[in-house]
């Protein structure tokens, strides 16, 4: 058990890391996501934000089912709120380098964006989804 002055200091980090924190990446882990590999996708990430050095200023969250099986693996960007699917492991990089280092979102893997306070669905085709980014 944490004594009082343990859980003050793990609160104190804790918050220190919430205030850099520039993204927040959760990955599937429901039934469809687990038979399309999410475990593995979740090991990806952690292992490219590590080698990337970006581990204080990105986070990686593993969840119970987001709802979208169709999509599956989905994995969802915030504070954005882009909405990728069918992400393998092969994808893992360039979500990585192309969207939490560079800014710049891979419309060819989104699904739905957030824009006004509302979830928008990208268009089939990704190069027509590209304007909406």
């Amino acid at each position: 058990m944490m004594t009082d002055e343990e859980k003050r200091k793990k609160r104190a980090l804790s918050d220190l890391r919430m205030q850099s924190l520039k993204h927040h990446v959760l990955v599937c882990n429901g039934g469809c996501c687990v038979k399309n590999g999410s475990g593995g996708l979740i090991e990806a990430f952690r292992s490219a934000v590590s080698e990337a050095n970006a581990a204080d200023f990105i986070r990686i969250t593993e969840t119970k089912c987001t709802g979208r099986c169709i999509d599956s693996c989905s994995v969802v960007v915030y504070p954005e709120g882009v909405w990728y699917r069918n992400i393998r492991t092969e994808h893992v990089a360039l979500i990585v380098q192309e969207h939490l280092l560079r800014g710049n979102v891979v419309p060819e893997l989104v699904s739905y964006v957030c824009r006004n306070g509302k979830f928008v669905k990208l268009s089939s085709d990704p190069l027509e989804g590209l304007s909406q980014l």
